[in-house]
């Protein structure tokens, strides 16, 4: 396994993001909420959440899927930040997005993830983007995060 990217890099990456989303989204106090994609996503929202508030000293709510499918939130009128780790097909952030819809029709719904390793097989792209990894079909992308790993970083393997 190769490291490319270490615990500064990908913490910078998360900063990065949340400046990103906080420029694009006006009056986003109010309207955002982020959603988790997966354990390694909802612990990436959460990173997302605190830099916001770190820059800002604005909560921004941070659900699961599993929060969204049993507690039905008020959507309407809100931007849904999708995150996840990796995007690669698209499949799951398909899966994703069809489980937000199933509560209600909000504002927007964006994507945000830590690495894009291309390959997609559906016509799904990010709004925000960590760091875009060029791989081959057989090159596996893995993020490590210190809350499940131990260690913030990302190998290609």
């Amino acid at each position: 396994m190769k490291k490319i990217i270490n615990a500064i890099s990908l913490k910078r990456s998360i900063t990065r993001i949340a400046v990103e989303i906080v420029e694009e989204n006006n009056n986003y106090k109010d309207h955002l909420i982020f959603i988790g994609i997966e354990e390694a996503g909802n612990i990436i929202a959460n990173r997302l959440a605190q830099a916001i508030n770190d820059l800002e000293d604005v909560i921004i709510p941070v659900l699961t899927l599993t929060d969204v499918s049993k507690t039905s939130p008020k959507i309407k009128d809100k931007i849904i930040v999708l995150v996840t780790k990796v995007i690669s097909k698209g499949w799951l952030v398909e899966s994703s997005i069809n489980q937000v819809l199933a509560i209600g029709r909000p504002q927007a719904i964006q994507l945000a993830v830590l690495i894009d390793r291309g390959h997609r097989e559906l016509p799904i792209g990010a709004n925000y983007i960590g760091k875009n990894v060029p791989t081959s079909k057989s090159e596996f992308v893995e993020v490590h995060l210190s809350e499940l790993d131990h260690e913030d970083s990302v190998y290609l393997r």
